[in-house]
């Protein structure tokens, strides 16, 4: 039992003054001093043993009355992966029971496992622990014959040893161990280099989780290699599905714990396909809004995965910290496989997906009612670009200490979905934008010419020229815009009128109608009715429990309970068709539970 009364971060945050060379030797010395260990002859830890340390670092474990464990070591090792490696190869401390519930439902028979991105070795671990349990065998016969690793990072491939060596070492085991662990990128190992290699009889892990806009450049190219990533902006993690049936023999299972994100996101569509065409999925585990990664926020699931075709797979929701914390008492529902496809998976309960359909399928469609649905605009250095409004013909702006005036002619009303979320927000909104541009001959949004800038609006020329040096910081320096004052994208530039706002996410649902034409948006979504006696019906009806429920049920999952309001999530939410005399009665509603219980009978929900 681990009898720490400190975090693991802090830990790291109080010694950091210390080599982490010297904490580890203190960690691995008391552990096994903890065992009553006092000899070894492992020559990996026989090394670590005999390191001369900083004696300070000693003192405070003692002071401290920390007592060290192989999950604290672990913590600790990922805790201290450079932040620079962690950017680039997401790697993260997996909790010991997620660790062993992915092993107890994805290993059986006795055979060989493999970790293609395994860190400090915790699944491996894990793994070894349950053959030594299950199977009776010596630790040296499972780290010779059962266990293999891939990581790219040549201090993680040691850290694995170590662990493994204590592990055997804490049960008795003292020898020098084969091991079968490989320095390498799983995305363009060469499995030849394992001798004998005829696929794996189980692939264990937790892939690497890094978003397209971390990822170098040569490491995008070797992602797009696989199949299943060649389409969108993928995460580093998706093709990890892929590398694994592909390394795994006829028999094979895969036990991942990822990102949830694969289930809807649009660019893992080509994931989903491979995965249900091929009908590998045995269960998914939904950690939805709750974060099971310290330190990272990060939504998740378990994935298991069974080359033999399964033509149902169970699934269950954990949405409370109870089911978290006992998962072999989940219940599951059962999915049939050949009901998904490339879209999007919404894995629901019966009753769920039964109100679910109501809903979508109450009247017509959203994407039916407007003639657009649009993203704010982006300059890449809002803060640049936005001013107070002080109703005056100058505007007053701050930079650097210095004060600049903006001729009032160059801006526009602007607002932000994501912080202005009800009518006395956006009644109080007072931000502008400088806007350097004017409409061509289509009516689209032109960018101004330096000449006429400096001679219509001299003082924000001024302010423009004293900016300058930070606009081309925009893009790392790496693009070239139409002009260099211009927005950094060109998204949102005519996107005026009268419109519905909505934020990118939020914890209940905040449309609210601006009626000033001449405005814009950034951080947030706007949609256009197609009709203006529809303004009124839609704010009521997009603002209701029925739409929140929809979105709670169906999208993307944001910490705090919060949703994302994306387009894909909001476009197939129904506008119940209303007579006359519904609308005329719908739109005197004052009383929130008589709007409520008038809706839930509309989309009959009751």
């Amino acid at each position: 039992m681990n009898m720490i009364t400190i975090s693991p971060q802090q830990i790291n945050k109080e010694l950091s003054v210390y080599s982490f060379s010297d904490i580890e030797t203190v960690m691995v010395r008391k552990i096994l001093r903890n065992a009553h260990i006092r000899t070894v002859r492992n020559r990996l830890l026989f090394n670590i043993l005999n390191r001369k340390v900083n004696e300070g670092v000693s003192f405070w474990f003692d002071t401290k009355k920390v007592i060290p464990d192989l999950e604290l070591l672990e913590k600790l090792y990922e805790l201290n992966v450079t932040e620079k490696d962690r950017k680039v190869n997401g790697s993260y401390y997996t909790p010991t029971n997620i660790v062993a519930y992915i092993i107890r439902n994805t290993l059986g028979n006795l055979g060989t496992v493999c970790d293609p991105a395994c860190g400090s070795g915790a699944f491996l671990v894990e793994s070894a622990k349950f053959m030594k349990n299950k199977f009776n065998l010596s630790y040296k016969e499972i780290f010779k014959n059962f266990i293999f690793g891939i990581d790219i990072l040549p201090v993680s491939v040691k850290r694995t040893k170590i662990m493994l060596s204590l592990l055997a070492l804490l049960d008795g085991e003292d020898k020098n161990f084969s091991f079968n662990l490989y320095e390498g990128d799983s995305l363009v190992f060469d499995w030849k280099r394992i001798p004998s290699f005829e696929g794996f009889d189980y692939v264990v892990g937790n892939p690497p989780y890094v978003r397209t806009k971390n990822i170098r450049a040569e490491v995008r190219e070797n992602i797009k290699k696989w199949n299943t990533a060649n389409f969108g902006n993928t995460d580093l993690y998706i093709p990890f599905f892929e590398i694994a049936m592909e390394i795994t023999n006829k028999r094979g299972k895969v036990g991942f714990i990822t990102p949830n994100t694969y289930l809807t996101s649009f660019n893992a569509k080509l994931v989903r396909e491979f995965l249900s065409s091929n009908c590998f999925l045995r269960k998914i585990i939904d950690f939805n809004g709750w974060q099971v990664f310290g330190g990272a926020t990060t939504y998740t699931c378990i994935t298991i995965l069974d080359k033999n075709k399964q033509e149902y797979f169970e699934f269950s929701l954990v949405n409370t910290q109870e089911k978290l914390a006992n998962l072999d008492g989940l219940t599951f529902n059962k999915v049939k496989t050949n009901s998904l496809s490339g879209s999007e998976w919404r894995l629901l309960s019966k009753v769920d997906a039964e109100k679910i359909f109501k809903i979508e399928n109450t009247g017509s469609p959203l994407f039916k009612y407007v003639n657009k649905f649009v993203t704010g605009l982006a300059t890449l250095n809002n803060d640049l670009f936005l001013v107070d409004d002080n109703d005056g013909k100058l505007l007053r702006k701050e930079y650097k200490g210095k004060i600049f005036l903006i001729e009032r002619g160059i801006t526009k009303k602007i607002i932000k979905p994501n912080r202005v979320k009800n009518k006395v927000a956006l009644a109080n909104n007072k931000e502008r934008i400088i806007y350097p541009y004017t409409y061509g001959e289509n009516g689209r949004a032109k960018i101004l010419s330096e000449l006429s800038l400096k001679k219509i609006f001299p003082k924000t020329y001024e302010y423009l020229c004293a900016i300058r040096n930070d606009l081309k910081l925009r893009d790392k320096g790496g693009k070239k815009y139409e002009a260099w004052y211009a927005y950094g994208r060109t998204q949102g530039l005519n996107n005026f009128g009268k419109k519905i706002i909505l934020p990118m996410m939020d914890n209940k649902p905040s449309f609210i109608i601006v009626e000033e034409k001449d405005s814009l948006i950034y951080c947030g979504y706007a949609i256009y009715p197609k009709k203006k006696e529809d303004f009124p019906i839609l704010e009521k009806v997009l603002n209701s429990s029925v739409m929140w429920f929809y979105l709670k049920k169906t999208s993307k999952n944001y910490s705090g309970g919060f949703k994302s309001f994306a387009k894909n999530y909001v476009k197939n939410f129904s506008i119940p068709d209303f007579s006359d005399k519904e609308k005329e009665k719908l739109l005197k509603m004052n009383d929130k539970k008589q709007l409520e219980l008038f809706l839930l009978r509309k989309y009959q929900l009751v």
